[in-house]
């Protein structure tokens, strides 16, 4: 009775996204799907600075590439010093927290070896699953680049989802803006949603911001549902 999750890897995502992972079996690792510009594939939200209630990315910085590039062709650029300045900006606003020292030696140590990836993908899968070991997640990673199954949207998630003999496809909310219900129906797949929701915790360096970078959970010492 496996439940199977698909996203693709984003950069250091929010909590929601680690909700997702702990509560399925196999998590699926979208990355031969065309990328967005508007998606947090290279970037994600955090908090500006301390005291404020602006927001700002963290952004890894891409070579040249097409509007048809695939996520997992996507190249890093190593010219720029993205890392110190994005280490930096975490410092600046979480200084002071009881875990700083803690999360901050990690998130260095992460971001030191960041040269040793040449691609967007491979970076971001590295982290994600880095960060999931360490919040205690057990679910297993396979990339859709690495399955023998193709196609499109929600027709691709469904053969993803029979091809790991998945019992139940858990979506993210948005999903249901393009999702096939009928078709999970007819393949006896239980389509199921994400009921995460993204309730205000404590947050040390000002009032609240939602949608903000795991990062500013692990920070503030917010521990994730992996029940």
């Amino acid at each position: 009775m496996k439940t199977i999750a698909i996203h693709q890897p984003n950069y250091l995502p929010w909590l929601g996204y680690f909700h997702k992972i702990a509560h399925s079996d196999i998590f699926v690792f979208l990355d031969d799907v065309e990328f967005s510009k508007q998606s947090f594939t290279r970037r994600v939200h955090i908090r500006k600075s301390k005291w404020t209630q602006e927001r700002s990315y963290l952004i890894v910085p891409l070579q040249q590439h097409s509007d048809y590039t695939l996520i997992n062709e996507l190249k890093i650029d190593h010219s720029q010093n993205w890392q110190q300045k994005q280490l930096h900006q975490i410092k600046n606003t979480y200084f002071g927290t009881p875990v700083f020292e803690k999360i901050y030696t990690v998130l260095k140590m992460w971001m030191d070896t960041s040269t040793q990836y040449a691609l967007l993908s491979d970076w971001n899968q590295f982290l994600i699953q880095s960060i999931s070991d360490v919040i205690g997640i057990k679910t297993a990673f396979v990339r859709s680049s690495e399955l023998p199954v193709n196609g499109k949207a929600s027709e691709y998630n469904l053969k993803i989802v029979q091809y790991l003999n998945g019992c139940t496809y858990l979506s993210g909310k948005g999903g249901k803006k393009y999702q096939k219900e009928k078709n999970f129906r007819t393949k006896n797949i239980r389509l199921q949603y994400s009921n995460f929701s993204d309730t205000p915790y404590l947050q040390k360096q000002g009032k609240w911001l939602g949608g903000l970078s795991v990062i500013d959970g692990l920070m503030n010492g917010v521990e994730i549902d992996i029940s």
